[in-house]
C-alpha cells in the first residue's frame, strides 16, 4: 500500500477474477485517493486467464467502476513479436504525469462549465449549489423568470417574483370558482367554460413545479458538467431557443389580447356594475375582481405553457448532445470534426476496442440520464392526457345527442352578447383542453 502511495503510475494486470478479489479492491481505493495514474494491463492468453471485459465489471464495486470508464485497457501479448506494441502503447499512458492530469481535467470541467454556465465564478463544482444556464440566451432567461419559472441561479428578486406568480395563481383558482355559485349575467356561457379555466390552474402549478425540478436535477448538471462536448451544437441550441422565445411572446400577446376581448366586456358590464340590488353588488365585486385578475392572469397563463414547452424542448436537445458527445470515444476525427461530418465523408474509420467499449460506457450513461430527465419532464403531459381520455366519455355522450340545432339559455346568451361568442372562438382557439393549443401540448 505505502508503495502505491510514493508511485506515479499503477499498472494494473487484469485476468479472470481480478476485480472481485477484496485485496485487489483494496489497492485500488488506496491508489485512487492518491489521484494515482492508471494504466490498465488486459491478459490476451486464455492458457494465463484471459478476462471477459463485462464479467470484470459487473464484478467491480461501484465505486471502482471509473477505472474502466476513464482508462484505456492495453491488451497485454507474452509474444515477444507484439510484445513492443504493448510497451508502446504503455510509454504513452506512462508518460502522464497524474498531477497534471488532475488539473487538466480540472481545466477541461471548468471550459464545459463556460460552454453551458455564465456569470459565476466556478471555484469548486462539487459544493457550488447552483449557476446560471449559460446554454439558455438572456431573452429566454428573461421570459421564464417573468412567468414565474427561474432558472437555476437567477436573482432572489426573480424567485421572490416566482412565489407571487404561485399565490396568485391559487387565488385566481379560488376566485374562478365562485363562478359555479353565480351563473347569472351576460358574464356566464355555461359550467363547462368555467370547468375548463378552473381545472387549468392545478395543471399549470403542476407543471411549473415538475419542469423546475428536472431543470434544476443533478441529471442536467452531470450532464451538462461531465457528458456534453459539442460547443457547436450549443450554439445552434442558443439561436433556436431565442427564435422558439420570440415567437412564444408573440402568441401570448396575441391570445391574451384575444381572450381580454372576450372576457373582460363580460366582467365589466354595467349589468353588474350598476345595479343597485345587494345581491347584484356582491356579483359587481366579483365581477370586477374576475377582469382585474385576468389582466395579469391571461399573459401568465400562456407564459408559463410556452416556457415550459422551451425548457422541455431544451432537455431533449441537451439530452441529444450527450448522447452525441459518446461518439467522440470512437475515434479522434469525429471529435475534431463532429459525427455528421464524418458521416458525409465516403472513408472509412478505424476503431479500436479500446474505444469502442469506451463508447458504450459513456453511450448507456447518457442513456440513463436521457432516460431519467424524459420521465422526470413527462409528468405533466401525462396528466394531461389523462384528462383526455376522461373528457372522451363527455365526448361521446355529446355525439350521441346528435347534430340538430337546439336552441337553449346558451344560445341566448351567444345572440344577446357578441363578447359571448368571441369567447366561444377564444375557447375552441386557446383552450387547452378542447381547443388548439391542446394539440400543441399534446404533441409536444
Amino acid at each position: 500500500v505505502d508503495a502505491i502511495s510514493y508511485s506515479r503510475n499503477v499498472i494494473v494486470f487484469l485476468t479472470a477474477g481480478s476485480t472481485s478479489d477484496p485485496k485487489w479492491q483494496h489497492q485500488m481505493r488506496v491508489a485512487q485517493g492518491a489521484r494515482r495514474n492508471f494504466v490498465l494491463l488486459g491478459e490476451t492468453d486464455e492458457m494465463h486467464g484471459k478476462p471477459s471485459i463485462d464479467e470484470l465489471i459487473a464484478k467491480c464495486p461501484p465505486d471502482l467502476k471509473p477505472l474502466f470508464n476513464d482508462n484505456v485497457i492495453i491488451p497485454y501479448f507474452s509474444d515477444p513479436d507484439f510484445r513492443s506494441v504493448t510497451f508502446d502503447k504503455m510509454s504513452r499512458v506512462l508518460a502522464v504525469d497524474p498531477d497534471e492530469t488532475y488539473v487538466e481535467s480540472k481545466h477541461l470541467e471548468k471550459m464545459r462549465s463556460d460552454l453551458f454556465y455564465k456569470n459565476v465564478l466556478v471555484e469548486d463544482l462539487a459544493t457550488e449549489e447552483e449557476t446560471v444556464l449559460g446554454v439558455f440566451p438572456p431573452r429566454v432567461i428573461f421570459f421564464c423568470s417573468l412567468c414565474g419559472l427561474p432558472l437555476p441561479g437567477s436573482t432572489t428578486r426573480a424567485k421572490h417574483w416566482a412565489r407571487l406568480v404561485q399565490g396568485f395563481i391559487v387565488v385566481c383558482m379560488l376566485l374562478c370558482t365562485t363562478r359555479f355559485f353565480a351563473p347569472e349575467g351576460p358574464g356566464f356561457l355555461d359550467y363547462l367554460s368555467v370547468a375548463q379555466i378552473v381545472a387549468l390552474h392545478p395543471v399549470l402549478l403542476l407543471m411549473m413545479f415538475v419542469m423546475m425540478r428536472a431543470v434544476k436535477g443533478r441529471e442536467v448538471r452531470k450532464l451538462v458538467l461531465e457528458e456534453i462536448e459539442t460547443s457547436s451544437q450549443a450554439n445552434f441550441l442558443c439561436v433556436k431557443l431565442e427564435r422558439l422565445t420570440m415567437a412564444a411572446s408573440v402568441l401570448t400577446a396575441v391570445l391574451s389580447a384575444w381572450g381580454w376581448i372576450a372576457y373582460l366586456p363580460g366582467f365589466w358590464t354595467s349589468y353588474y356594475l350598476e345595479a343597485s340590488n345587494g345581491a347584484y353588488n356582491f356579483l359587481g365585486v366579483l365581477g370586477l375582481l374576475h377582469g382585474m385578475a385576468w389582466l395579469l392572469a391571461l399573459p401568465l397563463v400562456f407564459g408559463i405553457v410556452f416556457a415550459v414547452l422551451i425548457l422541455g424542448f431544451a432537455l431533449q436537445e441537451l439530452s441529444y448532445m450527450g448522447l452525441l458527445s459518446a461518439f467522440n470515444e470512437l475515434h479522434p476525427e469525429i471529435a475534431n470534426k463532429g459525427l455528421q461530418a464524418i458521416t458525409k465523408q465516403a472513408a472509412g474509420m478505424s476503431v479500436k476496442e479500446g474505444d469502442l467499449y469506451r463508447f458504450q460506457m459513456r453511450y448507456l450513461r447518457c442513456w440513463e440520464l436521457y432516460r431519467t430527465i424524459q420521465w422526470k419532464a413527462s409528468v405533466p403531459f401525462l396528466a394531461f392526457w389523462l384528462a383526455q381520455l376522461l373528457l372522451l366519455a363527455w365526448s361521446i355522450w355529446s355525439l350521441l345527442q346528435g347534430f340538430d340545432a337546439v336552441v337553449d339559455d346558451r344560445t341566448l346568451r351567444l345572440r344577446a352578447h357578441w363578447h359571448l361568442s368571441a369567447r366561444l372562438t377564444w375557447l375552441i382557439g386557446a383552450s387547452p383542453w378542447f381547443g388548439l393549443a391542446g394539440y400543441i401540448i399534446g404533441l409536444s
